[in-house]
C-alpha cells in the first residue's frame, strides 16, 4: 500500500503543483470527461437538480458558495432540468474554462446566487482521491 501511495504522489509531482488540492467526484464523471467542478447532485422531482455533494478542495468547495440541498437553477444562463444538467455542467470540458452556476439556497427562489467556477482536471482529481483513500487506510492500519 505504501508503494502504491509513493507511485501516486510521483504522478502528482510530474504535474502542475498549483492543482494538488483541487478535488473532483470521480463517480460523477463519464470515462471521457476531462474536467469537473467538484459538485455531486441528484435529480429530484419536478425536474430539479439538487446538490448532494460539495467535494472538499474542488472549485465549488473553494468558492464557499455551495451547500448540500441547494437547487441548481441554471448553468451559463440555460435553465437546468434532469435532461440537460450533465451536458451543461461538462460544457466545453476544457480544464480552466469557466462555468456560471445559478443556484437557489435550499431551493428557496428568494435566495438566488450566481457563482462562477473554473473547471478542474478530473484525472488529477481521481489520483488525489485515490491518495486520500490510501492515506486513510494507512492511518487505520498504523493505529491498529
Amino acid at each position: 500500500m505504501l508503494a502504491q501511495l509513493v507511485q501516486l504522489t510521483s504522478r502528482l509531482a510530474e504535474n502542475d503543483h498549483s492543482k494538488i488540492f483541487q478535488i473532483h467526484v470521480p463517480s460523477a464523471l463519464s470515462p471521457r470527461q476531462k474536467s469537473t467542478c467538484g459538485l455531486g447532485f441528484h435529480e429530484a422531482p419536478a425536474g430539479h437538480c439538487v446538490v448532494d455533494t460539495v467535494v472538499t478542495g474542488g472549485p465549488a468547495f473553494n468558492s464557499r458558495e455551495f451547500a448540500q440541498g441547494d437547487v441548481i437553477v441554471a448553468i451559463d444562463g440555460v435553465p437546468v432540468d434532469n435532461n440537460n444538467i450533465h451536458a451543461l455542467m461538462r460544457g466545453c470540458d476544457v480544464v480552466g474554462s469557466m462555468v456560471e452556476v445559478r443556484l437557489a439556497r435550499d431551493g428557496d427562489p428568494n435566495q438566488i446566487k450566481q457563482v462562477k467556477l473554473a473547471r478542474a482536471d478530473s484525472e488529477m482529481f481521481a489520483v488525489r482521491m485515490e491518495i486520500m483513500q490510501l492515506c486513510s487506510r494507512l492511518k487505520v492500519e498504523v493505529s491498529s
